[in-house]
């Protein structure tokens, strides 16, 4: 990569934050801790570093920004252009034509992704929700895993590459509350759970899908229901309390778009993605976004035989 970079082709570039700190490029990519009081300098130093490891390193070089305040693209942006590279820089802004369907791209374009993996996602917004709260307990949490997997399979076989989390929590929210319910005729019409299972049942291509279809058809129009009211009502609300940030704008056009301006391996193809969705603005949405974009690039990153 060195020998390709602009940090050989130019010797103007050969002075940088990396031979004051007598660091490398690895060293940046292994680990970095900055440590100091307020206003000692540590994010004008962090700058700096990143503006010479994108100089550095030319278009090998890729980074996924994350945003608290409301000033933070401006930073960037003004990191990325000292450095030369603002071409490579992806605004991911809400509102600005920015999309990623982040489930049906771990359930779809994953290597290894699938409902338990996209669950995981969920789980940890959860657990951030609940730790937020100062709340914490496990039965609660598995029944909410439990139904957000089960959801997130009948939507997956149901609607495949156009599954959204929108299907999901209008499937969790539509299914039935009793036997009666789900032996009636007004369930069998009108659910959109029904719809769901039903469009799920003729979706499914192996004996696999079949077997994970009726576990998940199985909890919902039977074991759920023998919960009783309490333990239902819990999982409904941490699924509500996790999903609704993403079923309202801004943050609605852009998870639930059947087409994806973005992917998590691009940062790894040498883009630099700013998450413009800071969470002193957005507050859940934008931390919960956030942390969506950083795991899945993570994985990706983790993903690479390079």
């Amino acid at each position: 990569v060195r020998s390709l970079s602009l940090w050989d082709r130019n010797p103007r570039y050969r002075q940088d934050m990396f031979d004051l700190m007598n660091m490398s490029l690895d060293d940046l990519s292994s680990h970095l801790l900055a440590i100091g009081g307020t206003g000692s300098g540590k994010t004008s130093k962090l700058r700096l570093t990143l503006r010479d490891a994108f100089r550095r390193g030319g278009d090998q070089i890729g980074a996924l920004w994350a945003g608290v305040k409301p000033d933070e693209y401006a930073n960037a942006l003004a990191v990325v252009r000292s450095a030369g590279c603002e071409d490579r820089l992806l605004h991911l802004k809400p509102g600005n034509g920015f999309t990623y369907n982040f489930l049906a791209y771990e359930l779809n374009d994953r290597p290894g992704g699938n409902a338990v993996t996209a669950t995981n996602l969920l789980q940890d917004l959860n657990r951030q929700l609940n730790a937020s709260k100062g709340e914490s307990d496990d039965f609660w949490a598995n029944l909410f895993g439990r139904k957000a997997q089960c959801g997130i399979t009948i939507a997956h076989y149901a609607l495949r590459d156009r599954v959204t989390i929108e299907a999901v929590y209008q499937l969790i929210l539509s299914a039935p509350v009793s036997f009666e319910q789900v032996a009636s005729d007004a369930f069998r019409e009108k659910s959109y759970c029904f719809k769901l299972l039903k469009r799920a049942e003729a979706n499914v291509a192996t004996a696999d899908e079949h077997r994970q279809l009726k576990q998940a058809a199985t909890f919902f129009l039977s074991e759920a229901i023998q919960l009783g009211d309490k333990a239902r009502q819990a999982a409904v609300s941490q699924v509500i309390a996790v999903l609704t940030p993403f079923l309202q704008e801004p943050l609605y056009s852009v998870v639930n778009a059947s087409r994806s301006t973005f992917k998590p391996t691009m940062p790894n193809e040498g883009y630099i993605a700013m998450m413009d969705a800071p969470v002193m603005v957005l507050g859940d949405a934008g931390r919960f976004f956030q942390t969506l974009v950083a795991t899945q690039v993570i994985e990706a990153s983790l993903a690479r035989s390079d």
